[in-house]
């Protein structure tokens, strides 16, 4: 029983260690919701119509890229419900990439609630 415990002990062991990343997270590559002052959620609360919703994110890779996709997909309950065309952007030479995104989302055809 204890030889079963400690075989136990050292999988739970191996497998933690697996699962921990030797990259740094500003090595990743990243998408993250933007940060905004007080003052710029404001000029976006401003700008986001009644059925509308304006979402902002940055991104960075370290890997480098000639051609990149961004693209929206809507769940309900963990299924997928919609499914809108992306963004394609193609760089002429492979580069790493550091910018952002705006998602603006119209909701005028949707009974959705806004949040």
């Amino acid at each position: 029983m204890k030889v079963i415990k400690k075989l136990f002990f050292i999988i739970c062991i191996v497998a933690i260690l697996v699962g921990c990343s030797t990259a740094s997270p500003s090595q990743q590559n990243q998408i993250l919701p933007t940060e905004l002052t007080s003052e710029q959620q404001d000029l976006v609360s401003l700008l986001t119509a009644h059925n509308s919703e304006i979402l902002l994110f940055d991104f960075v890779t370290s890997e480098s890229f000639e051609n990149v996709e961004f693209w929206l997909e809507s769940y309900e309950y963990g299924i997928l419900i919609d499914s809108i065309q992306g963004i394609h952007q193609t760089n002429r030479e492979p580069q790493p990439l550091d910018g952002q995104l705006a998602v603006i989302i119209n909701r005028e055809n949707y009974n959705v609630p806004m949040k």
